[in-house]
Formats: C-alpha cells, structure tokens, sequence
C-alpha cells in the first residue's frame, strides 16, 4: 500500500476506530482496511472496466425500480442523469476498444 502520508488524507471512522483515507478515494475507511487485510489476488478491477460497468448498470437498474416503487422519489432524475452518463461512458470505451482491435 502506498504511504498515505505523501498525499491529503481525511479522517474516516468506523467500529474498529478512526483511519486516514486517502483525500481522492471514492471509498471509505471500510473498503480501505478490506484492500489492507484481504489481498485475494493480483488483479484489481479497474482492469476490468467491462464488468465495473455492468455490476453498475445493475445497481442503477435497482435504483431505478425502486424509484418507481416510490422508495427513491428525491433521486429519480439524478437516476435518469446518471443512467445517461453511465451508458455514454460505456459507448465510448466500447468504441476505443473496437478501434484499438481493428
């Protein structure tokens, strides 16, 4: 793990105590002692943009539904804008790939 002490940190807590997590983390101080403690292989997901994409269109998909069962009301046209974006981001990584493969 890189030494967090060269980079802005912000202080996250949980159950086990206060951790520093690096300032530019999408993920908290959970997700940080799990990359700490669970090391399973060598791979990591931002090498498969493919599957990040796909496990993201199914949490949208959920998200959507239960908009429309009336439990996410505030975020239906966040949803909407986010659904969007998502799918315009995996055109364009399909089309560079596709012109990498040519």
């Amino acid at each position: 793990m890189e030494n967090l002490k060269s980079k802005p940190t912000r202080t996250e807590s949980d159950l086990l105590g206060a951790r520093e997590v690096p300032q530019e983390a999408l993920y908290g101080v959970q997700t940080l002692r799990g990359i700490e403690n669970f090391r399973i292989s060598k791979f990591h997901l931002n090498e498969y943009p493919d599957f990040i994409n796909g496990l993201a269109i199914t949490k949208m998909g959920a998200a959507i539904a239960n908009s429309k069962l009336g439990l996410l009301t505030d975020l239906t046209e966040k949803l909407r804008d986010l659904r969007a974006s998502a799918v315009h981001e995996h055109d364009l990584y399909t089309d560079k790939r596709k012109q990498h493969n040519v």
